[in-house]
């Protein structure tokens, strides 16, 4: 056991010893220069991680740093041949398994430690919810908010019984919970319902303008309806109607979106070819962010986004597939990475 152990650790030490010496490639722009300095943090950590691997010989820490090892290799060679997007995504990975490998090395001390600042953090964003709520808020949001409470408290009381695995991911839990009390009461505040009003007029505007120019006679009834349902959310916010103004908000919303798909069932390969770059420019764009503000949801979104991207190529290729589904996907597409995109802002 001892001597598999150590031919083990001799294995990564060379992988590892190939892989940090990779020279730095020569790439223009601060875009590349970002991903430079990513990857040498991740192989900072890979190796730090290697060190606690030789010296305590944690089988499940060794194969979590061996695949970061791996991802971390594949990230280089994407560099090399300017798959950006996915180089920041792949450094990433390797980055996350060899921090875990590393978690699998703590003393019992360190995780209680780690633990307990979750909890401290958590307490912080509660408090934070409160500051911001109001008496006035609808009874959904009220008893999800009492559920927080009461979630928390029960993470500390796994921590005070040194359950710390369940103590943890409760206290993560809330936080999801927090995130979508934050979604269900956002544009409660007036100055979130001017920037939103602001977006939605962005989008009615952009709805009107190619109805406009396609002289199709129901989008330009779509899009004018938006920019009526617009201007009463503005009256209704400067009255201080703020719910109302939210919901006049929405229907100019789904009003100017309804607009453009119509737009999109004519369109044809040329215009989803230019939509699909459009995708994967926002796509890399965002992958980049993440790298700077890494989020569990917002990751998980864009994983989503991919997957339906990749449908729309195969409807686009297929025999069987319409160009219209292709197009359909992409839009579930393009929403998801919007939707990732709000939660980096």
């Amino acid at each position: 056991m001892k001597l598999s152990r150590w031919i083990f650790a001799s294995a990564l030490t060379v992988i590892a010893g190939l892989l940090l010496s990779t020279p730095a490639y020569a790439q223009g722009g601060d875009m590349g220069s970002r991903l430079e300095q990513e990857l040498q943090r991740t192989e900072e950590i890979i190796q730090r991680a290697m060190e606690l691997v030789r010296d305590a010989g944690n089988a499940q820490a060794g194969l979590l740093v061996k695949k970061a090892i791996e991802l971390q290799a594949e990230a280089h060679n994407s560099f090399r041949n300017g798959r950006w997007a996915i180089c920041a995504n792949q450094t990433k990975l390797a980055r996350e398994l060899a921090q875990r490998a590393m978690g699998l090395l703590q003393r019992p001390e360190e995780r209680l430690e780690r633990v307990e600042l979750e909890l401290e953090r958590t307490d912080e964003m509660i408090q934070a919810a409160r500051e911001k709520g109001s008496p006035d808020w609808p009874e959904t949001a009220l008893a999800l908010m009492a559920g927080v409470q009461r979630q928390q408290e029960k993470a500390w009381e796994f921590y005070r019984a040194t359950q710390l695995r369940p103590a943890l991911r409760l206290t993560l839990q809330v936080r999801e919970m927090l995130r979508k009390l934050d979604h269900q009461m956002s544009g409660t505040d007036p100055r979130d319902m001017r920037a939103r009003i602001e977006q939605v007029s962005d989008l009615v505007g952009r709805a009107f303008r190619e109805a406009e120019e396609s002289g199709q006679t129901h989008r330009i009834q779509l899009s004018e309806r938006a920019r009526e349902i617009l201007m009463r959310a503005r009256e209704r916010l400067a009255d201080g109607r703020l719910r109302a103004a939210h919901q006049h908000l929405e229907q100019a919303e789904r009003l100017a979106n309804q607009a453009l798909r119509l737009e999109n069932r004519e369109r044809g390969p040329e215009e989803f070819e230019a939509d699909m770059g459009r995708y994967e420019a926002r796509l890399e764009q965002l992958q980049l962010r993440l790298v700077d503000y890494p989020s569990r949801e917002a990751t998980r979104l864009v994983e989503e986004s991919m997957e339906h991207h990749r449908l729309a190529r195969e409807q686009a290729t297929a025999e069987d597939g319409t160009l219209e589904r292709a197009m359909a996907e992409l839009r579930i597409a393009m929403r998801l990475l919007e939707r990732a995109g709000e939660l980096v802002q």
